[in-house]
């Protein structure tokens, strides 16, 4: 794993240098990407107090 792992990390760094020469691009981050509806926000919690009640179950 520890290989394959330093493998990739060369193979990215690799195929960033060569296909992005003068490429300069970014990413915009806004704080409205973060920003979640309050169904889904409830609905995540309830998953996850359910997934830790099994867990905690099951233990």
């Amino acid at each position: 794993m520890f290989i394959v792992f330093w493998l990739v990390v060369a193979g990215m760094v690799l195929l960033s240098t060569v296909f992005a020469r003068g490429k300069v691009k970014g990413l915009i981050v806004d704080t409205k990407l973060f920003k979640v509806d309050g169904a889904f926000a409830l609905g995540s919690a309830v998953i996850c107090v359910v997934l830790a009640t099994i867990y905690g179950m099951w233990w």
